[in-house]
């Protein structure tokens, strides 16, 4: 359990669970704004594999032959791999450890990333982004928590509102970037870009976090695993605001991802002009989380940002 001082920027003082033999972490004394930074990339680079996918999606119909209902799985598998498995990652990353999981992430990322470029059939390219989706679990789920625990809690309400961020920037920047990129080269091109930027990223998130550890929480035993993710479906506050965050998405990112297929076929314009439609609505969306953490570092209530 942990108690705090009283009064502004208030810090947290470990105290011992009379359950545990080890007291229980407190917040760092200052941020760790490097680490903090390399994790909100690592969120970019998350957002960019969903991103990359709705300006190609025409393309990818012609080349694999597929129809609209296998094209809507091929864009939406990324996010039901993180709903379903979304909780489980949280707990795997106490075990496991958050900065271990945003690699694999990033290494999830590559796999994908070749094995999709090299698809030959829409079956293959399924189970791609079925990796991409564990990937994207990982990266987002570990990425929040090393911000939470590598910012004092000055920070930390700003901190986190700048991360949610991290979808309609990585989204919107994929969208304005990538067709160039598939005009000139096609869109297995784009998929094998980041993939190395996948890489890239990786290596510098390694570098940055090497030297920082993570206040790892206690254990009691290996029921904690299933513990934790019963504790999380009880809790009433997690669920509302996971329900809500559910509801959102399910509108936007679908409407996000074949925005520029209904333009472009539509209208008959350019696969830039039909990505830049929805990128304007996620920089829009990019806008709301500066302006939520803005507000929360200045002692907004938290219930408020949603409205």
């Amino acid at each position: 359990m942990v108690t705090f001082r009283q009064g502004v920027g208030a810090e947290p003082l470990a105290r011992r669970d009379p359950r545990r033999s080890q007291p229980v972490p407190s917040a760092p004394r200052t941020t760790r704004w490097p680490v903090v930074w390399v994790a909100f990339g690592a969120g970019l680079v998350a957002a960019a594999h969903v991103g990359k996918l709705p300006a190609a999606l025409p393309l990818i119909r012609a080349d694999l032959g597929v129809d609209l209902v296998t094209a809507g799985w091929i864009a939406s598998l990324i996010s039901v791999t993180s709903c379903v498995l979304g909780i489980a990652a949280g707990s795997i990353a106490d075990v496991v450890g958050q900065r271990r999981l945003v690699l694999f992430g990033m290494m999830a990322f590559v796999v994908g990333g070749v094995l999709g470029s090299l698809a030959p059939d829409a079956e293959t390219l399924l189970f791609a982004r079925f990796i991409e989706g564990l990937g994207f679990a990982s990266t987002t789920i570990s990425g929040g928590a090393i911000i939470a625990q590598a910012t004092d809690l000055r920070d930390r309400r700003w901190a986190m509102g700048v991360w949610a961020a991290y979808m309609p920037l990585g989204f919107a920047g994929l969208l304005l970037a990538s067709p160039p990129v598939i005009e000139q080269f096609g869109w297995r091109a784009l998929w094998l870009a980041l993939a190395v930027v996948s890489i890239l990223w990786a290596t510098a998130f390694y570098w940055v976090t090497r030297k920082w550890t993570a206040p790892k929480p206690p254990q009691d035993d290996g029921a904690d695993f299933f513990r934790n993710i019963w504790r999380a479906v009880r809790a009433p506050g997690a669920t509302l605001v996971a329900a809500s965050f559910g509801l959102y998405a399910a509108q936007h990112i679908s409407f996000m991802v074949w925005l520029p297929t209904i333009v472009s076929d539509t209208w008959n314009t350019g696969i830039f002009l039909a990505a830049a439609v929805p990128a304007m609505v996620l920089i829009c969306n990019a806008g709301g989380s500066y302006g939520a953490a803005w507000a929360m570092r200045r002692g907004a209530p938290l219930w408020l940002s949603p409205l």
